[in-house]
């Protein structure tokens, strides 16, 4: 497992983070939310510089964040979106165009409604 880092809102610790239930996005919004209420100029800025198609997991952990990112409210124009290598139409890739989290995951990460920054090493 690799860890994420994750800006907290101003004024909000980390066991408040913990302490939010990840099924529950209202509860993610308002805890965002009371924290950056001053803040007008919020970017999300997210980078895998991970290649090769061994390391398929980082990009599919990268995209889980940029929709995450995107479904608490930040717009694609507040977010920069940078991958090293595409997954979704490597010759190995099972399922072309689509990236999943694992096996069993049913939500394709890549989708239709991505967007790619910057691509390429």
């Amino acid at each position: 497992q690799h860890p994420l880092a994750v800006a907290l809102p101003a004024g909000a610790s980390v066991e408040e983070w913990e302490q939010q239930d990840a099924s529950d996005s209202e509860s993610h919004q308002e805890f965002l939310r009371r924290g950056t209420s001053s803040h007008t100029d919020n970017w999300a800025v997210l980078v895998c510089t991970s290649r090769f198609w061994f390391n398929y997991r980082h990009i599919a952990n990268t995209l889980a964040v940029y929709r995450a990112v995107k479904r608490l409210g930040m717009p694609d124009s507040r977010i920069i979106l940078m991958l090293a290598d595409d997954m979704a139409c490597n010759p190995r890739n099972s399922e072309p165009g689509s990236v999943y989290a694992d096996d069993g995951s049913k939500l394709d990460l890549y989708g239709d409604d991505i967007e790619v920054d910057y691509r390429g090493y």
